[in-house]
C-alpha cells in the first residue's frame, strides 16, 4: 500500500533528488521487513520452531519484543521515512485543495498504524509479565494478571490496523487517482473538505480509542465513534467521485454527438 501510494503520488517525478532517495531508502527498509517477516512466518509454520523474543528479560524471560513484531515495526518505520520524504519533496504542494487533502488523509493512516502498533503494542510486549500475552495465569504459566488488557488491545488493534486501515488507505488512493487533475464543482469540493475533517477527527479518535479500550477494558465507545467518522468520511467521498464520472460521461456523450 505504501509503494502504491508513492507511485500514485508520482514520486518518480519528484525534482528533489534527496527526497526521492529517501523514499527509496524507506522502500528498502519496508521491503526488508516484509521479506524477513514472511520468512519467519513460513519457517514457524513447519515443525516446532517458535519465533524468539529479542533480548528477553523479566520473570521467566517473558518481557521483550518478539522478532516478528520487530519486523512489522520495520515496515512501519519504512512507511514513516517514505511519508516524511514525500512531504519534504513537495507532496503537499498541490494546486487542487481536494487532492491535497486526500494526500494528507493517506499519510495519516500510516502514522496512525505506527502509533497503535509501536506506541501502544511495543510497551505491552516489554511488560508481558503483567499483560500475559492475553492469557490468564502467571509468568510461569505463560500468562499474566493483566491479561484482559492485552486481550482488549488484541481485539482493537487487529480490527483497526490490520483490517480497517488497509481498506481505508486503498479507498483514499482510489479516490485520489479518480479525482486528480479534475476540476470538481463547489458542492463536491465542500464534501471533500467535510470528508477530510471527518477523517481527521475519526483517525485521532480511533487511535486514542485503542488506548482507552486497552487501559479500561470496557470503554470502547471512543473507538467506535472514531471508526464511525472514518467510515462516514469515505462515504462522503462517493459524491465527488460520482460527479467526476458524470462530467466525463457528459463530455463523451457531447463529443460523440458532435461527431
Amino acid at each position: 500500500m505504501i509503494a502504491l501510494a508513492a507511485i500514485v503520488f508520482n514520486y518518480a517525478d519528484m525534482r528533489n533528488k534527496k527526497a526521492k532517495y529517501a523514499v527509496d531508502a524507506g522502500f528498502i527498509v519496508a521491503i526488508f521487513g516484509v521479506i524477513s517477516m514472511t520468512v519467519l512466518y513460513i519457517i514457524s509454520s513447519f515443525g516446532t520452531y517458535a519465533i524468539p523474543t529479542i533480548s528477553p528479560f523479566g520473570p521467566y524471560g517473558v518481557n521483550g519484543l518478539a522478532l516478528d513484531d520487530s519486523q512489522t515495526g520495520l515496515i512501519g518505520f519504512g512507511s514513516i521515512i517514505v511519508a516524511f520524504a514525500l512531504i519534504g519533496g513537495g507532496l503537499l504542494a498541490d494546486k487542487l485543495p481536494h487532492t491535497r487533502l486526500l494526500k494528507v488523509m493517506e499519510i495519516l493512516t500510516w502514522f496512525s498504524a505506527m502509533f497503535v502498533l509501536v506506541g501502544v503494542g511495543y510497551p505491552i510486549e516489554f511488560n508481558e509479565a503483567f499483560f500475559g500475552f492475553a492469557t490468564p495465569g502467571t509468568p510461569k504459566t505463560g500468562g499474566g494478571p493483566g491479561w484482559m488488557y492485552d486481550a482488549a488491545f488484541m481485539r482493537a488493534h487487529l480490527f483497526f490496523v490490520f483490517y480497517l486501515l488497509p481498506i481505508v488507505a486503498g479507498s483514499i488512493i482510489a479516490a485520489y487517482e479518480i479525482l486528480k487533475g479534475n476540476i470538481i464543482g463547489s458542492r463536491a469540493r465542500a464534501l471533500t473538505k467535510i470528508s477530510s475533517y471527518f477523517f481527521f477527527f475519526g483517525i485521532i479518535m480511533a487511535s486514542d480509542g485503542v488506548v482507552v479500550w486497552t487501559l479500561t477494558i470496557h470503554q470502547w465507545l471512543p473507538f467506535i465513534i472514531g471508526i464511525s467518522f472514518i467510515l462516514a468520511s469515505i462515504f462522503l467521498l462517493l459524491y465527488p467521485i460520482f460527479s467526476v464520472f458524470t462530467v466525463n460521461r457528459a463530455r463523451i456523450k457531447k463529443s460523440t454527438t458532435m461527431e
